[in-house]
């Protein structure tokens, strides 16, 4: 897989960030009155969290097997210059005003339509089965097959878009302490 397919398969939502993510990324930004600084300082961490946040609808719904994920990229927060008391997070007119300036950032993964999907649905119990009607083969789609494509992808992504001092986290629906896995 190309980098700029790992780009183009890890993007926000809403903002367009940079392709690649420097461990500096939002610091420094001036804005009125304060500056943007990190926001990981005060847990005496020396790197930043990439968090893999997945979701799933097993056991949920019946019959569902698919996974969800996002990274979630620790963002910056605001502090008053001149001054070192604590710091403000920054909220959405701050972030309406630049992007860069946010407590936190998301990358949503999706992976690309497969034939194998296309002839699934084809073998679908009902049409409320139906999931990729509307998708031709290659389009991209948020529901992972598995757990561990959805990691390798975001592992993937970590090693493409992050440079410099970041660690990449796990957290997931199905478990209650978040977990380092690089």
């Amino acid at each position: 897989m190309t980098k700029e397919e790992i780009i183009s398969r890890s993007q926000s939502e809403r903002y367009n960030y940079p392709d690649v993510f420097l461990d500096d990324f939002g610091i420094g930004i001036n804005m009125h009155d304060y500056t943007t600084v990190p926001s990981w300082d005060y847990s005496k961490r020396q790197s930043r969290k990439v968090t893999l946040k997945v979701s799933s609808y097993s056991g949920q719904c019946l019959g569902a097997v698919h996974v969800y994920g996002r990274l979630k990229i620790e963002g910056v927060v605001l502090k008053k210059v001149g001054e070192n008391r604590p710091m403000r997070m920054p909220n959405i007119e701050h972030t309406a005003e630049n992007p860069f300036v946010a407590y936190s950032y998301e990358l949503i993964l999706q992976r690309p339509v497969t034939q194998k999907d296309k002839d699934d649905d084809k073998n679908a119990r009902c049409e409320a089965d139906i999931k990729f009607d509307y998708c031709e083969v290659g389009d991209l789609t948020y529901r992972w097959d598995s757990f561990e494509e959805l990691l390798n992808f975001a592992k993937l992504v970590f090693k493409t878009r992050f440079e410099g001092n970041w660690e990449l986290w796990l957290d997931c629906d199905w478990d209650t302490k978040p977990t380092k896995i690089l």
